[in-house]
């Protein structure tokens, strides 16, 4: 293959997302419309106040779980050097590797999730948004997608024969006559 057919090398800002926390938002005001239909529905029920009380403390906790969650989202870079995947911790600048099979969960072209496994052997989630660098957006979805150089696609095992003959093109056996 070719050397300019693989990604570029590219940092790219990952951290917490204004799309995550309107989502998170959005669900809290939501459940807080549930519950109050939720009670508003039971008219005057003897325990109705116990009722609202349960509730109202499920939804500050589910709430402030959500927050958390957010507030908890790491910063940084992620840095493809064209063969290996870096995390760039946002605070100290240090560098870590990560297992080279990053995986992308969400692809909604100008948001991608994705997680990796660092050294410590604990996933990772990072929110990327293509505002964060539109210049950078179209490099990061390259390396997401590309192979290392000199390895095999990610996410897919690399095919051979028994021969070391790459197999035919098509999928089908091949016959000599």
């Amino acid at each position: 293959m070719r050397e300019s057919l693989h990604a570029p090398a590219v940092r790219y800002l990952y951290g917490r997302s204004l799309v995550v926390a309107r989502t998170l938002v959005v669900l809290a005001l939501a459940g807080m419309a549930c519950l109050s239909v939720w009670l508003l529905s039971h008219g005057r029920q003897p325990d109705l106040a116990m009722r609202a009380w349960v509730g109202a403390v499920a939804w500050v906790l589910g709430a402030a779980a959500a927050w958390r969650f957010w507030h908890r989202l790491p910063e940084g870079f992620l840095v493809w050097d064209g063969s290996l995947w870096w995390l760039e911790t946002g605070r100290t600048g240090m560098r870590m590797p990560v297992d080279p099979s990053l995986r992308v969960h969400l692809d909604f072209q100008t948001i991608l999730m994705l997680s990796v496994q660092g050294a410590s052997h604990t996933r990772q989630w990072l929110w990327m948004e293509c505002r964060s660098d539109p210049l950078q957006w179209p490099a990061l979805r390259r390396a997401v997608y590309s192979r290392a150089r000199g390895g095999p696609l990610a996410g897919a095992p690399a095919k051979q024969t028994t021969d070391g003959m790459p197999p035919p093109q098509g999928g089908g056996a091949s016959h000599k006559t």
